[in-house]
Formats: C-alpha cells, structure tokens, sequence
C-alpha cells in the first residue's frame, strides 16, 4: 500500500533543474568525484540499517521520520537540535517532536531509538537576533536568493557526526547515513539548501574525516532515489500514513499555539489547501476555547484604537 501509494511522488530526475539556486553544472562535477571514489554517489541503506533522521518537531521531518522507517524499515536515530531563539519556541518544538518519538516507537518498536536531544546554539547569542529578523532579505535579485540562516544544514550535520563518535558500540558507531528534509521549494529561496550544497557537504565531510561511506542527504530532493517533493506531497504522504499532523509545530512565534501569520505557518497553510486536505492545526487565530476567543477580541480592539 505505502509503495504504492510513493510511486505517486517519484518524479524524473530532470525536474531538479527548475530550482533557481541549483547549480547543475557543479552538481554533476561534485557526483563525479563519489562516482570515481565509491562508484555511486548516494545508495539507500537496506532494511534494518541503522541511520540518523533530523526530528524536529516539524512537518517535513516528522514525515521523512515515519517513511523511513514506514517504507524502508530502517532503524533510525531521531536527533532533535533545542536551540534558544529568542523568538521562536524551543519548548513546543520539543514537546513535538518527543510525541513522534513516542508514536514511532510504540509504532515500529525496536526501529526507532529514544530521541537524542543536541543543544545548540546557533547562530551565536550575539547576533542571533539580527540573523533571524532578516532571514528573508533578498540578497540576490535576479535569483529571488534570500539571506536565511547562512550553513544551517551543516552546522547540524557537524555537531550529529560529533554525536556520532560519542556512540558506545562498534555497531553504532558505523552510522553514516544522515537524512534531513529541505523541499524542493526551498531550493528557491536558500542555496546552502540546494542539492548541489548537500553534495558539497557530503563531500566536505567525507574529506575530513578521509572516509567516502558517509552519507549526508535531504531526503525530500535525493535524485538517487526518485524524488522530487514539496511540502504538500508530503502531507499527503503523511496523511496516508494515518500521522496526527496536527501535532507538529513549526511556528516562528513565542506561543503556546501556532500563530497562522508567520511565514511558515502560512506555507502550512497553503500546503494543506494545494494538498486538498484539511488543516486540523489548532492555530491563535481559529482557537475556540475562552482565552483564544479574549486574545482576538483584545487583538480586534487594539487595531480600532490603532486606526482611530
């Protein structure tokens, strides 16, 4: 049934080439180097693998998770990154994602390990603010590039290899398979998010630690694989895989709830409605119980008393 149903998200190879920030030619140079190293540049690990998945509590990587373990009954790490933004929620991420961890274990038992929980702060305390308050300045014009969050993918993929050696078992230890979920719409806003970056990474990593078996993919864009997907096929995915999506959290707000106008809730938003399902998110701005219903109406208040 789920293969089925994947089939449906396998799109040709070519389609990669529509993403603005992809860099083609450089793709192909850096895929020959692993083809020439290891004779493949990415081969899905078999089943019962042990293999590291980023869990952060969101959509993408909450549905990447449950299909690698779902579809390709790989044995996964969750590793899930609590970082102190100052205007994010690091406790309702968590709260999420220790709920997936959960289902999947009771779910897939022996496939999915206890959550690891990483610490990080970054980017640094000090400019962290400024970072993030202008993640979505265009710095590039003619590609619509935006600033983001410069070497996000890699400074997590640094600190899980460094987990890595810290694994008690020659068996553990041999883990070099590392899944994130950068869609393929974020190819057009973030470079370092693009398949080419992954593959730079990958690269990078595999030289410094004189070591080609590492692996070190988005799952979402992997072309090795088929893929090729955006946030509402992964709803879909999800959705048929009878995960409780409501549950994620990906909010940039400080709130108990998502707040539904943020830039990520939005994109939610709109993939819900491109994926012709319903949004059983509870977000501030469709909050039934009394203190939603008080928050609006001092909301609605505020903007008479701005406009009088």
């Amino acid at each position: 049934m789920t293969s089925n149903i994947i089939a449906k998200y396998m799109h040709p190879k070519k389609n990669i080439g529509k993403q603005s920030l992809e860099d083609l030619h450089l793709l192909k140079k850096i895929e020959s180097i692993f083809k020439e190293k290891r004779g493949y540049i990415f081969r899905m690990p078999k089943p019962g693998s042990k293999v590291i998945s980023l869990l952060s509590g969101g959509l993408d990587t909450t549905i990447v998770t449950s299909l690698l373990l779902d579809k390709y009954k790989l044995e996964v790490y969750p590793v899930h990154f609590l970082r102190p933004y100052p205007a994010a929620n690091p406790q309702s991420v968590l709260r999420s994602a220790s709920y997936f961890c959960n289902l999947f274990k009771r779910k897939y038992k022996t496939l999915c390990h206890d959550l690891i929980i990483l610490p990080l702060q970054f980017p640094a305390k000090n400019i962290e603010r400024s970072i993030l308050n202008e993640g979505q300045v265009i710095i590039n014009n003619k590609t619509g590039q935006r600033r983001g969050i410069p070497f996000q993918p890699s400074s997590f993929i640094h600190e899980i290899i460094n987990y890595s050696y810290t694994l008690k078992t020659e068996e553990q230890r041999g883990i070099k398979t590392i899944f994130a979920a950068t869609l393929a719409s974020n190819v057009n806003w973030y470079a370092y998010e693009s398949l080419t970056s992954y593959r730079a990474l990958m690269l990078a990593v595999c030289i410094m630690l004189n070591d080609f078996s590492w692996q070190i993919t988005s799952f979402p864009i992997e072309k090795e694989m088929g893929w090729y997907m955006d946030k509402h096929d992964l709803i879909q995915m999800g959705s048929y895989l009878n995960l409780p999506l409501e549950k994620t959290f990906t909010c940039q707000k400080d709130y108990r709830y998502q707040c539904g106008k943020c830039i990520v809730c939005l994109l939610r938003r709109v993939a819900f409605k491109k994926a012709n399902l319903p949004d059983k998110t509870v977000y501030e701005t469709n909050r039934t119980d009394v203190i939603g219903k008080i928050k609006r109406k001092n909301s609605l208040l505020k903007d008479i008393l701005r406009k009088m």
